[in-house]
């Protein structure tokens, strides 16, 4: 059964114009932030990097953490500080998929006595198994390098960016 919208009148169009017209967006810390992270949560970024099963919360969280850490203030910075976080979040797939895939050569074990002596055999299965374990890693140090190569470049981008701003500030260079 379909639910028929009223059509909704001049004088509720004219009040929804008015009181649009006199939003400004979250002002306060806390309002900027949640509506970052319900931008997070069903924005483009989201949708983009985390997989079926991810937790939305969590990369909201996690990139949260970044943006207070660090304080990205133009949109070269923000860019940055987002990937930074991807590339934490999927450094931390690949290290889920590596827990997880030792949990079930693990079990196989039944035949070792000990969590530590099952690990070792689990991980020796894996290794001798393919080259998938060596795929892994490889995968990992990329994401390890992507994030400190990133971190870098923010650095960088903001000490130039500071310098050039104490150099507008003081035409006649710096004091001697």
């Amino acid at each position: 059964m379909l639910i028929e919208k009223k059509p909704i009148s001049d004088k509720q169009r004219e009040a929804a114009r008015i009181n649009g017209a006199k939003s400004r967006g979250p002002i306060t810390p806390e309002g900027k932030l949640n509506s970052a992270n319900a931008r997070l949560r069903t924005g483009p970024l989201a949708r983009t990097i985390l997989l079926e099963g991810e937790s939305a919360e969590h990369f909201a969280q996690l990139l949260e953490s970044l943006t207070n850490e660090l304080n990205p203030e133009t949109d070269i910075e923000i860019s940055l500080v987002e990937s930074l976080a991807i590339a934490r979040w999927r450094q931390r797939r690949i290290q889920s998929i590596e827990r997880a895939a030792l949990i079930t050569e693990a079990a196989k074990q039944t035949h070792v006595v000990g969590p530590a002596e099952k690990t070792t055999q689990a991980m020796r299965g894996l290794a001798l198994e393919s080259s998938w374990l060596d795929r892994l890693r490889l995968h990992e140090s990329r994401y390890a390098r992507q994030y400190t190569h990133t971190l870098r470049d923010y650095r960088d981008y903001r000490a130039a960016r500071n310098a050039a701003a104490e150099n507008s500030n003081n035409p006649d260079g710096p004091a001697i």
